[in-house]
């Protein structure tokens, strides 16, 4: 885990404080054997909170759940990359299934003539 701190565009003192004052956390996850490389960035916490982490349990539980719940975005991210659910050249799941349709059509017309020309070849040699 890497923490990342806020990076803000607005020249204002107060905001470049304040984004020192909070706490994400940056997961990577790499699989090198599928090629597949996914990273997201966890929720907002504020950095203070590190400060009371042992006064107060809540503190640790609700930064586990912020980790835990990056963790299930980039596990889902994997899974669907691995699945193949993703569209990786950008069409969508109708596209995809029109291009399967207009692919069984085509091979329904194939088998069409095909059946049609064995059946001529036929009939030529019964004359």
């Amino acid at each position: 885990m890497i923490p990342v701190s806020l990076i803000s565009d607005s020249p204002e003192p107060t905001s470049e404080l304040h984004s020192q004052d909070s706490l994400q956390f940056l997961l990577h996850l790499v699989d090198p054997v599928h090629k597949l490389s996914h990273t997201t960035v966890t929720q907002i916490i504020p950095r203070h909170w590190l400060d009371i982490w042992d006064q107060y349990e809540w503190v640790e539980d609700t930064v586990a759940e912020v980790i835990r719940i990056g963790v299930e975005v980039l596990g889902q991210e994997y899974v669907v990359a691995r699945m193949g659910w993703g569209s990786q050249s950008g069409e969508s799941k109708e596209e995809q299934k029109g291009g399967e349709q207009e692919q069984e059509e085509q091979e329904e017309q194939d088998s069409d003539e095909e059946d049609d020309e064995s059946e001529g070849s036929q009939n030529g040699k019964d004359s």
